[in-house]
């Protein structure tokens, strides 16, 4: 495959260009493409003047953990786990899929209009597309396993009536902890191993008090994403 640099960011379209964007009130400034550090603006133009307004990203699936991916070079893939810098390399083999996926906005209203996914490598092993699933597993810096969700996609009430109905009577928690206005942090046990789900911004964590709990953020993960087409979304 050839060597790929991927493109991450805010974008838009202005007269059939692609330019890298500072959004302010009622006016964009447009930076070069490969100005990622936008130090030098080339112009401002009205919001409304734009084709088109998008953000992108680059994931890639590595041991069914999403990675952020940097680029493709010599047939291996740079990527690097969202909560830590730290930049790993993978031959395409080990890989199961890299993809960008984009969120297209309406420039007036910052609504979403639509998501645009491309796979870029797709292992001839693998039989469903990682990037297709709504929900991930992520890694953070100290090797615990996390997963993340959009509350607007899957509610909180929703995400622990899911988890109740799991586990069962093997779970303890409620709703009940709230802190800093907008921001929920709430504790629970399965099996006496411990977790915190938090909400802030919109998004919703659950991560484990230690690597124990790893197998559990597994296993939340398949069941929400086999859940997704059920009744009990």
């Amino acid at each position: 495959m050839k060597d790929i640099r991927f493109l991450t960011g805010e974008f838009v379209i202005w007269k059939g260009e692609i330019y890298r964007i500072k959004s302010y009130q009622n006016e964009y400034a447009l930076f070069a493409v490969k100005d990622t550090g936008l130090n030098h603006p080339l112009s401002r133009i009205p919001r409304p003047d734009v084709e088109d307004y998008y953000t992108q990203f680059a994931f890639c699936d590595y041991k069914n953990i999403r990675y952020q991916a940097n680029q493709i070079r010599l047939d291996e893939c740079y990527f690097s786990s969202l909560h830590e810098q730290k930049l790993l390399h993978q031959p395409l083999s080990a890989i199961n899929e890299i993809w960008i996926k984009q969120f297209h906005f309406d420039v007036q209203h910052h609504a979403r209009l639509a998501t645009k996914i491309e796979t870029i490598w797709l292992n001839p092993i693998c039989q469903e597309k990682p990037s297709q699933q709504k929900f991930y597993i992520e890694k953070m810096a100290n090797g615990n396993l996390m997963t993340s969700h959009l509350e607007e996609e899957l509610s909180l009430k929703k995400t622990t009536e899911l988890l109740k109905i799991y586990y069962s009577d093997r779970i303890q928690i409620n709703i009940t902890e709230m802190a800093f206005w907008d921001t929920y942090i709430q504790n629970f046990q399965i099996d006496h191993h411990v977790f915190r789900m938090t909400l802030d911004y919109g998004i919703i964590d659950i991560s484990p008090k230690t690597q124990n709990g790893n197998s559990y953020i597994q296993e939340i993960v398949k069941y929400f994403n086999k859940a997704l087409n059920s009744p009990l979304f």
